[in-house]
């Protein structure tokens, strides 16, 4: 696999991107309003800081799944290895700040399931996932009851 430069890119846009939906509070994005984008901010596992990533997210019942295809590179996002070691975290949605519990997904099936949720809202996940050569993480986030 050679360097990419699309993905340098995008990995840059990420940042911004990040920045753009924590100050319009999950309501706008680079790319205009979204529907399917949160902003997820998990603990640090060695640092123990607060650290935001913007991620699209598709509904399943009670939870939001999240993927860590990380752009398709071969090394998971730091995001999805915070919340293996600290499952809870928070939420901006629309506007809403919540916690939520997070749930790593191994079951094969719950695999598949939530894997079809989010290729069916973008079928490009499915090329992150070939070209990372790895098992993508999934996430069940649980919004926690108030």
């Amino acid at each position: 696999m050679g360097f990419s430069w699309s993905m340098l890119v995008w990995r840059r846009l990420a940042n911004i991107d990040r920045w753009v939906q924590k100050v319009s509070k999950g309501r706008w994005a680079l790319i205009g309003r979204v529907d399917n984008s949160l902003v997820l901010t998990t603990v640090g596992r060695r640092s123990g800081r607060a650290r935001s990533s913007a991620l699209v997210y598709v509904r399943d019942q009670d939870a939001l799944i999240v993927v860590g295809t990380n752009f398709g590179q071969r090394h998971h996002p730091s995001w999805s290895a915070n919340l293996m070691a600290h499952p809870t975290a928070t939420v901006l949605l629309k506007g809403r700040s919540f916690t939520v519990d997070a749930e790593f997904v191994i079951d094969e099936q719950a695999r598949s399931h939530a894997w079809g949720l989010m290729t069916r809202h973008w079928s490009g996940y499915e090329a992150y996932a070939e070209r990372s050569g790895r098992e993508i993480r999934i996430f069940r986030l649980i919004p926690r009851k108030e």
